[in-house]
């Protein structure tokens, strides 16, 4: 946290293998737009915000592989696994 209800997050992206043959690119499903193409991102989250997943896809010469992740559920937990009041 760093204040007013925001929440910085950095996430990596790691397939076991060796980081000069890949290549890395994190986006947003919602809207595709290319965040960034290094191993790490940094986010930040305000507190009570929608959910914006995002996913990372590492490409090597012959193939790739893609993971999502959420920045709400980094910064505030998983809030559906709380009982309603």
């Amino acid at each position: 946290m760093i204040g007013n209800g925001t929440c910085n997050v950095t996430f990596t992206c790691s397939t076991g293998e060796r980081a000069r043959h890949l290549n890395y690119t994190w986006t947003r499903p919602a809207g595709g737009a290319v965040l960034a193409t290094e191993e790490s991102l940094l986010l930040q989250h305000r507190l009570g915000d929608e959910d914006s997943p995002i996913t990372c896809t590492a490409t090597n010469p012959v193939s790739n592989s893609s993971a999502s992740a959420s920045p709400k559920v980094a910064c505030e937990g998983d809030t559906r696994s709380i009982p309603p009041p």
